[in-house]
């Protein structure tokens, strides 16, 4: 992921947790314009890291990243806060979903 977002020159990765509880902590420390999770972290659900990381700071935005587009991964998503979910296999849209949610902040 970091080497895909890197090659756009107007994207820089700040961070890269490990998981969902060091997701809340960079979130809280670093200042990112908006944050990419992956729903299936691992140890801590990837749900409930983005609702702290969305109640931590409501106006960071918080992109989910998932295997599947169904209902139930949406409802979920929205259920966390998150401002936006991109599927892991179509990653041509993500850097266009970033732009988006970081310039209605």
């Amino acid at each position: 992921m970091r080497m895909f977002l890197a090659l756009d020159p107007d994207l820089d990765v700040v961070g890269e947790a490990a998981d969902g509880a060091e997701a809340i902590s960079f979130a809280r420390a670093l200042t990112p314009d908006v944050v990419l999770m992956d729903l299936e972290l691992a140890r801590r659900c990837c749900v409930a890291a983005a609702a702290a990381v969305h109640s931590a700071r409501p106006e960071l935005p918080v992109v989910l990243l998932c295997l599947r587009d169904d209902i139930e991964t949406k409802a979920r998503a929205r259920s966390a806060g998150a401002a936006a979910l991109v599927a892991k296999h179509e990653l041509e849209p993500l850097v266009r979903t970033i732009r988006d949610v970081v310039a209605r902040r």
